[in-house]
């Protein structure tokens, strides 16, 4: 057997993705993938795209992180890949009423998680870019859940401004990671990071780009990914009341 066939095998097998569909509260159509692990999930996380991207940006990640055991829900909020358009203009054009309206997608995503047995505090919610900054609102308004995951936050004051809900996350753990390279957001991270009151695993990478692009990148991909799925575990545990 080849090494890299040794190497395949002692990697853990996770289940099929999973496309399911369902409804936000005020029955906005949803799409999301669910990635599970191949035994009971130490942790899930929700994840949602950057403006104009979809769920599939997660797909790569996803895979790894279900085969170390992590549920991942990857979600196309509303105005993004397979889910309803609701407002008749694209996502870029929307106000911050529209946006803050967007929180509704996460919360549904967490509700389904739950509806198959995991418990609020092994979920976490994370996104990229202005995802990331609806990722930190719904762990702020929802303080059952575990915490969330940013990559390159913003704090744009007509969409998604992070700086606003810093202070009701409260001391849960927080995971952000930016690039140098994005230097506008780079600053955004460490500004948020040094505001919040719990402990904070701050991933600054020396090259990547912005959200997504971090994980796609060949050197700070490997990084980033293996860094949040070794942060996960411990989080649930350091969260755990």
């Amino acid at each position: 057997m080849t090494a890299l066939a040794l190497l395949l095998a002692a990697v853990p097998v996770s289940a099929a993705p999973l496309e399911i569909a369902f409804k936000s509260s005020d029955g906005v159509s949803l799409a999301a993938t669910y990635h599970a692990p191949s035994g009971k999930p130490v942790a899930a996380l929700v994840l949602i795209p950057m403006l104009g991207g979809s769920r599939r940006d997660w797909e790569a990640f996803a895979v790894r992180a279900a085969s170390a055991g992590i549920a991942v829900l990857a979600l196309d909020p509303r105005g993004h890949g397979g889910s309803a358009k609701p407002y008749g203009q694209s996502p870029g054009e929307w106000d911050k009423p529209r946006w803050l309206e967007v929180d509704r997608d996460p919360a549904a995503a967490t509700a389904w998680l739950e509806g198959r047995g995991l418990s609020p505090s092994s979920i976490f919610v994370g996104g990229a870019s202005i995802g990331a900054s609806l990722a930190l609102r719904r762990a702020a308004v929802d303080p059952r859940l575990g915490g969330a995951v940013l990559l390159s936050p913003g704090d744009n004051p007509k969409r998604v401004p992070v700086s606003e809900f810093a202070a009701a996350y409260g001391r849960r753990p927080l995971f952000i990671a930016s690039a140098a390279d994005d230097p506008g957001f780079d600053e955004i991270a460490s500004r948020l990071a040094a505001s919040v009151a719990g402990p904070v695993e701050r991933l600054r990478l020396p090259e990547g780009g912005h959200g997504t692009e971090m994980l796609a990148h060949p050197r700070a991909g490997p990084k980033l990914a293996d860094s949040l799925i070794g942060w996960v575990p411990g989080a649930v545990k350091r969260g755990a009341p």
